[in-house]
C-alpha cells in the first residue's frame, strides 16, 4: 500500500493544498517541499527537542548529520544555536570515544560509522510522499493546470513520479517533460550567442534568456540554489 494511500481524505486535501502551493514557485515542488522539511526538522530539533533524551540517542546511534545538513544546522539555528548544538552533541562524541577504543586491530571497519543522516531521512520520505501524490493525482485538471504552469519537475522527481503513474499520466508528463527542455535548450543557445556577443563589445540585452543557465542546471538538481 502506497504512501498517500494510507492517509484519510482530508490529509491528502492537505498535501495537495502544499504541493500547489509549491508549484507556485521557481523550482521543482518537490524538491522545494523536501528543502522545506528539511529546516523543519532542524528547527524543530534546535527549539523543542533539544532535551529530548530520545533524540540525542536516535542522533547518537546515526552519528550526527551529514555535511550539507550539518552546515544547514548552523544556518538554521544561527550564532545562538551553540549551546544547544555542545548538547546534542555532548552525548555523541562521549559514545565516540568508547566506538573508536573498541575498533578491532586488524580488518576492515565495514562502515561502522557510516549510518543514514536523520535530516536525509526526512527528506527522502517528503519526496516519495510527494512523488506518488503527483502520479496518482495529476489525473485531476485543477492539479494538472497547476502543474503545468509552474516549474519544471527536477529530472529525479520527474522519474521516481513516471514509474508510478498510469499511462495517461504517462503521457502526460512526457509531454509536459519534453517542451519545457525543448524551449530551454534555444533560450541556453541564444543566452551563449548574446554572451559571447558582449565579449566581444556588442551590446545585445538579455531576454528571458537571462536565468536560462540557473533554469537548466534546475532540471538536474531542482532545488538550486539552496
Amino acid at each position: 500500500m502506497g504512501l498517500t494511500t494510507r492517509l484519510f481524505g482530508g490529509e491528502r486535501s492537505l498535501l495537495i493544498a502544499h504541493i500547489k502551493e509549491a508549484m507556485a514557485g521557481e523550482v521543482c515542488p518537490v524538491c522545494a517541499l523536501a528543502r522545506e522539511a528539511e529546516r523543519r526538522y532542524l528547527e524543530m530539533l534546535l527549539h523543542e527537542r533539544v532535551n529530548d533524551e530520545g533524540t540525542r540517542e536516535q542522533l547518537t546511534q546515526r552519528h550526527g548529520f551529514c555535511s550539507d545538513h550539518t552546515g544547514l544546522l548552523l544556518a538554521v539555528g544561527g550564532y545562538g544555536c551553540h549551546a544547544k548544538v555542545a548538547l546534542l552533541y555532548q552525548a555523541q562524541v562521549q559514545a565516540l570515544t568508547h566506538e573508536v577504543a573498541e575498533m578491532p586491530d586488524s580488518g576492515r571497519v565495514n562502515g561502522e560509522f557510516i549510518s543514514e543522516c536523520a535530516v536525509c531521512a526526512t527528506a527522502a520520505r517528503t519526496e516519495a510522499l510527494y512523488c506518488e501524490l503527483l502520479a496518482q493525482r495529476l489525473n485531476d485538471e485543477r492539479l494538472r493546470s497547476a502543474f503545468q504552469s509552474g516549474p519544471i519537475l527536477c529530472l529525479r522527481h520527474f522519474a521516481r513520479t513516471y514509474d508510478q503513474a498510469r499511462p495517461a499520466v504517462r503521457a502526460f508528463l512526457r509531454a509536459h517533460q519534453r517542451e519545457r527542455p525543448d524551449r530551454l535548450a534555444q533560450e541556453l543557445g541564444e543566452f551563449v550567442r548574446k554572451s559571447v556577443c558582449a565579449c566581444a563589445g556588442e551590446t545585445e540585452p538579455f531576454g528571458e534568456e537571462r536565468d536560462a543557465w540557473l533554469r537548466a542546471l534546475r532540471l538536474y538538481d531542482g532545488a538550486l540554489p539552496r
